[in-house]
């Protein structure tokens, strides 16, 4: 019917407008998304992993350090970037796999950039930047945080569209789908533009 085409199309328009915001936000907090990317990358790795890590690039660690405190270690001494530069043997790759199945595992994507296509990079940079309880999920207040970053609101009734499953909360899978959505109803929007 005509109004549920007329919510649908200004749905869509909210949600490009949103996500051309959202990218510019991105683009000036940079150094916040590369700090998300550092604490992601050392939250990855085990105690025993953060251990060798640090073992590795001859950086103190008081004796009987728990995880906590060699994360903080390893984030002040920036620590990961400097082990894979100078030990890219040791990064263990993920592998590919088949069936459509995440890539994934304890390093991957830990050193950032440049890796895969555009809409897994707005989720690996976004995700963690919104989850700011570092639960791996988000939650509605998280996602109204986005809306706020992009100019506008961001209601019950968006959230809804996103969380699926209807638990509350937008978990990974969740935000990869609408990540993607948005890269590419920009991508979209964006060949519109070059062909006019």
């Amino acid at each position: 019917s005509h109004p549920q085409l007329a919510r649908r199309a200004a749905m869509r328009g909210r949600i490009v407008g949103m996500s051309i915001m959202l990218l510019l936000a991105t683009a000036l907090t940079a150094s916040g998304a590369a700090d998300a990317a550092a604490q992601k990358a050392v939250r990855m790795r085990t105690k025993r992993q953060l251990t060798q890590i640090l073992s590795d690039l001859a950086i103190e660690v008081p004796e009987g350090a728990d995880i906590y405190a060699l994360r903080e270690i390893a984030l002040k001494q920036d620590a990961i970037p400097k082990w894979e530069s100078k030990f890219p043997e040791k990064i263990k790759r993920p592998t590919p796999t088949s069936g459509g199945q995440r890539r994934g595992g304890a390093g991957a994507g830990a050193a950032g950039g440049g890796r895969g296509s555009p809409p897994d990079n707005m989720a690996e940079m976004l995700f963690p930047m919104l989850d700011k309880n570092n639960d791996g999920k988000l939650s509605q207040q998280e996602m109204s945080e986005m809306g706020k970053m992009a100019g506008g609101g961001y209601g019950p009734r968006e959230f809804a569209h996103i969380d699926k499953n209807r638990d509350g909360f937008v978990d990974r899978p969740e935000a990869d789908k609408f990540f993607a959505q948005m890269a590419a109803m920009m991508k979209q929007n964006m060949r519109g533009k070059d062909e006019v």
